[in-house]
């Protein structure tokens, strides 16, 4: 179980580092699994598009919501 929580801070981490604007707390709510698929998007969204092609997963929705602060 404390790997899994440090997997998961080293996994928050990296995302924040990638994406200064993404709010801890709501990151946090997600699994480590989540938020691993979530950095390796991060990741290949920063390689040329020519190079990289990032496969979303089959049960994810095309589309996100976002919230107004």
């Amino acid at each position: 179980m404390h790997d899994t929580m440090h997997d998961k801070s080293r996994t928050l981490a990296e995302i924040l580092e990638l994406n200064p604007t993404a709010d801890a707390g709501w990151l946090e709510m997600f699994s480590e699994a989540d938020l691993a698929h979530y950095l390796e998007h991060l990741r290949f969204a920063r390689e040329s598009a020519s190079n990289v092609r990032w496969i979303r997963r089959g049960n994810l929705a095309p589309v996100a919501m976002r919230e107004c602060a």
